[in-house]
Order: structure tokens, then C-alpha cells, then sequence
């Protein structure tokens, strides 16, 4: 397990400026909007989750990834970290909607 951490952050570090803007535009539409407008935040989250799927298969195909060795595939990969991201938008959305 903590190498799965590990491997997690090595995978989230080049998309963590993508998903920062893409989290901060969906909290910017619910702080603006109220939390009716939840279902275009997530919209907004989701998209944000496929330019990064898009700027890693584009972008970066030469990057070597360091979860190949250790056994993960790269689908693997992308929910596990999209997972924690999610998350931790939800987290971020408790204090709003109280």
C-alpha cells in the first residue's frame, strides 16, 4: 500500500496544475452559483479528467512511468488517482454546501 502511494503521487504530479484549474473553476461555479449548480461542477471535473488523459496521451508519450514496473496498468493508474482527486473535491465541497 505505501508504494501504491507512492506511485499515485509520481503519476498525479504532472496533471496536478490541470486538475488545480479545473477544480478551482468548479468551486468557483458552486461558490458564484450555489450547490444547485453541482451537476456542472462535476461536469467541469470530469472534462478536466480528460484533457489530462488527453495531455498525457499526447503531450508526454515518452514520459517513462514508474507504475509499469510495479505491476499497474495505466487504466489503473488514472482511476486510482482520479479517485483520491475526486474525493477530495467532495471534501472541498462540504464546507460550502453547509
Amino acid at each position: 500500500m505505501k508504494i501504491l502511494r507512492a506511485l499515485i503521487f509520481i503519476f498525479y504530479k504532472p496533471l496536478l496544475t490541470i486538475n488545480l484549474i479545473f477544480t478551482g473553476c468548479a468551486l468557483s461555479v458552486i461558490l458564484k452559483s450555489g450547490i444547485t449548480f453541482i451537476d456542472i461542477a462535476v461536469s467541469l471535473k470530469l472534462f478536466g479528467y480528460l484533457v489530462c488523459i488527453g495531455y498525457q496521451h499526447f503531450l508526454s508519450p515518452k514520459v517513462y512511468f514508474y507504475y509499469r514496473n510495479a505491476g499497474y496498468g495505466a487504466r489503473q493508474m488514472y482511476a486510482y488517482t482520479f479517485t483520491v482527486d475526486f474525493i477530495l473535491f467532495l471534501l472541498l465541497l462540504i464546507p460550502i454546501s453547509l
